[in-house]
């Protein structure tokens, strides 16, 4: 997994490598973990998945941007400035 640009102020993009079509969550979440904005909820593909989020109506500060793939969690941390 890929966010950029972190830190961030208008648009988030998250890269993932998939292995197929498979059910894909993407959010993002505060950092005591109260989820703020989901960015995708639907199927993956094989490759490359791409998506981008509008955050501007973020406050500044850390988030956490959570992918559910295939049962696995992944999480990377987030700078909204």
């Amino acid at each position: 997994m890929t966010i950029y640009p972190n830190p961030a102020s208008n648009n988030l993009n998250v890269t993932f490598e998939g292995t197929g079509a498979k059910e894909l969550t993407v959010d993002l979440y505060s950092i005591d973990g109260q989820k703020v904005q989901g960015i995708y909820n639907g199927i993956s593909v094989s490759g490359r998945n791409e998506m981008n989020s509008n955050i501007t109506n973020l406050s500044k500060g850390v988030y956490l941007v959570r992918i559910l793939f295939e049962g696995q969690s992944f999480v990377q941390k987030l700078i909204v400035n």
